[in-house]
């Protein structure tokens, strides 16, 4: 190649990782050799990409920064005397490297390869993306890649919510190499609950974490609250029925006022489980401990009211509504555990 372009072609080079980024915005070399064949078995919409590319916010090719490539080994020999893609990683623009990115989100996709022919190579690469809105080649040129572990990346802003993977072609001496990247982009719609949501419904809550719940009711009830603690024993009993973690807290909280009533306080029972409206106390179940209450309690619900087999099962099926019918006088019960477990998945920050 000619020594002008491959001066040219140097312009847009990411620093190995032993130097720190310049802060430039280069851009892929005009004039440089005509491009190899797009990598066999790639199908690729170029007109979405460009759409894509042209519509969304700009996407930047950036010097690299230290990328801390010791944490990861390569089998120098088995590479050396070529050129071959090394990783494909996906990082937020502070260099932390994530597998999940809230729409909007700066997404840096980062493609190296390690270089063992003892000289620095001109590479072709491609930066590919599948995403649930389209598929494509973000960017894609000649390279310069010194000798070691050259780095590049790509940066755009996190649009299209949903799981998709991003991988790095590159092509040496007519052999391609690649390295792909899963992640995904969460929505920014947040989870609500009504009347007529299936309890037993786990999306979106069955990776909650007792703190994390513990911190929800805390911001929402951050005093006089006697179930500030329990939130494990929520977690728990949840993965262990099989029903939403939001659901039983929600219940727990209406019912006992959040952890204030007699019979919470002195019978270990959240839930009121066994009174009738004219015994609310002396007939409630009493627990050997708040969080055999919790489970226990939980327990009986599920088997008489949200199992088709249940006594208390009716046609509205495993949901407030079906529930509200015979669990409690008041018609309004239903629609203040619903907006609880609203609250809570709002004070968790819980999108769809």
């Amino acid at each position: 190649m000619p020594k002008r372009i491959l001066r040219s072609v140097t312009t847009i080079v990411m620093l190995t990782l032993l130097f720190t980024s310049l802060g430039v915005s280069p851009t892929f070399a005009a004039g440089s050799p005509p491009p190899p064949p797009p990598p066999p078995g790639v199908a690729v919409d170029r007109q979405s990409a460009t759409a894509q590319k042209s519509s969304g916010s700009p996407i930047r090719v950036g010097a690299q920064a230290s990328l801390k490539a010791g944490k990861f080994n390569a089998d120098v020999n088995a590479l050396a005397g070529t050129v071959s893609t090394y990783r494909a990683l996906t990082s937020d623009s502070y260099w932390n490297y994530k597998t999940s990115f809230a729409a909007g989100e700066t997404i840096r996709y980062v493609g190296w390869v390690y270089n063992g022919t003892g000289y620095g190579q001109n590479i072709y690469a491609w930066w590919q993306l599948s995403t649930p809105c389209w598929s494509g080649f973000l960017q894609e040129g000649w390279l310069y890649a010194p000798v070691g572990y050259p780095g590049w990346y790509l940066q755009s802003a996190a649009a299209c919510p949903g799981a998709q993977s991003f991988t790095f072609w590159t092509w040496y001496n007519g052999v391609y190499t690649s390295s792909t990247a899963s992640f995904t982009v969460r929505s920014t719609t947040p989870v609500t609950y009504t009347i007529c949501s299936n309890l037993k419904n786990r999306a979106y809550v069955g990776g909650l974490t007792g703190p994390q719940v513990d911190s929800a009711m805390h911001l929402i009830r951050p005093t006089n609250n006697g179930l500030y603690g329990y939130g494990q024993v929520f977690v728990d009993t949840a993965r262990q029925l099989g029903l939403n973690p939001l659901y039983i807290a929600a219940h727990a909280a209406w019912q006992s006022g959040w952890g204030t009533s007699a019979v919470w306080l002195y019978k270990n029972n959240p839930f009121s489980y066994g009174p009738s409206g004219g015994c609310p106390y002396s007939c409630a179940v009493t627990y050997p401990s708040k969080t055999q209450g919790i489970l226990s309690g939980m327990a009986y619900i599920k088997r008489d009211y949200l199992v088709s087999a249940g006594p208390y099962y009716t046609q509205y099926g495993p949901t407030l509504r079906g529930m509200n019918v015979h669990f409690a006088t008041d018609s309004n019960w239903k629609y203040g555990i619903a907006n609880l477990m609203t609250s809570l998945a709002a004070k968790l920050n819980l999108t769809k």
